[in-house]
């Protein structure tokens, strides 16, 4: 058994690639009641789930993390989307360390895209003399800026923001579920229903029904069954996602990976994550705090969507893995040989 961080994307079991497809991501499942791998990898740095206590309000987990993040001697780039999840970590530091952005310390590194999905934010930013760099591509900017400064930056990132808040992946694969009732069903089994091919409907039926069994949070709705699988099987890739991209280990703070951020994930549900449609309701307290801080109402219409895509590099993604001490290595394409690769160059 080979113990890595992230396998590479092709390495799943070949039955599971509908599940790795359906949820457009490497998949660890960190409650460790489903193997996707057949027992080829051991995952010894596998982010733990919390145990369940009382949980601190959403306010508390924001100021948490950036009292996480305030403790750097780095200087700070702030990733911003324009998406939720990234506007949501800006606005945490301004809200509770100020000193961060009268010390000069935070620089809100972003693209034209970042402006066009959130012109109000763009805005707000500018209004309060906010130190900002606007690039064509974030991605490419920060892998020139690591030729120089790579040890003294540190790069904030919204990721894990969808594993705490719930998603539920692949339009393509689960179109229904752009309908609220559908989405919202307490049978939470019916999505399986439309799947056409026999083997990935079995596949599907398999995976649903062994994390279901092996939940430790409630689970109400077709939304909660997947939001669960979200966070526990699809929270690796995307805190290292960048690393893929960039295709260099780099100084990273994904805002939203922190226990409490987990605690809070684990004692709320639909009511509170996407309590009506998906359009305009999904992450709702996170909108209400950008609504708290800037006195927008644009901010309670944000909605949304595929921010990461229209910068992070697609291309050869699936052609890295993070090895055991966290080094980023490559592989051939192909399972077979990728498998037999990772085998020889990696310890076990």
């Amino acid at each position: 058994m080979v113990r890595v961080t992230l396998p590479p994307r092709n390495s799943h079991s070949k039955i599971y690639s509908y599940i790795s497809k359906g949820m457009s991501g490497i998949l660890i499942d960190r409650n460790k009641s489903f193997d996707f791998y057949n027992g080829e990898f051991e995952f010894p740095n596998l982010t733990p789930i919390p145990k369940i206590t009382t949980p601190l309000s959403i306010e508390e987990c924001i100021e948490d993390s950036v009292f996480g993040l305030s403790v750097t001697n780095k200087n700070i780039y702030i990733l911003w989307s324009g998406g939720i999840d990234s506007t949501v970590a800006l606005l945490g530091c301004w809200k509770y360390n100020r000193s961060l952005f009268t010390d000069d310390r935070i620089t809100v590194l972003h693209s034209p895209s970042s402006i066009k999905e959130s012109p109000f934010m763009y805005e707000w930013i500018k209004k309060n003399n906010i130190k900002t760099i606007e690039t064509n591509s974030v991605m490419n900017y920060i892998k020139d800026d690591l030729k120089n400064q790579c040890a003294s930056n540190l790069y904030v990132t919204g990721e894990i923001g969808d594993q705490i808040m719930g998603n539920f992946y692949n339009m393509g694969t689960f179109p229904h579920l752009n309908d609220e009732e559908n989405f919202l069903s307490k049978d939470i089994f019916s999505f399986l229903k439309p799947i056409e091919s026999k083997k990935e409907r079995n596949a599907w039926d398999e995976f649903a029904h062994l994390i279901y069994n092996n939940r430790l949070a409630e689970i109400e709705t077709v939304y909660d069954l997947l939001s669960w699988a979200n966070f526990t099987c699809k929270y690796e890739h995307p805190k290292y996602r960048i690393w893929l991209s960039i295709q260099r280990r780099i100084n990273t703070y994904s805002f939203y990976d922190t226990d409490e951020f987990q605690n809070w994930s684990l004692n709320n549900n639909w009511r509170q994550k996407c309590n009506g449609n998906w359009w305009t309701k999904y992450k709702m307290p996170l909108k209400k705090f950008i609504h708290d801080v800037t006195g927008s109402e644009y901010a309670l219409t944000m909605y949304k969507q595929a921010s990461l895509i229209k910068d992070h590099s697609l291309k050869n993604r699936g052609l890295f893995y993070i090895d055991n001490d966290l080094n980023l290595r490559s592989s051939p394409d192909g399972r077979r040989s990728t498998l037999a690769y990772v085998r020889r160059n990696t310890s076990t």
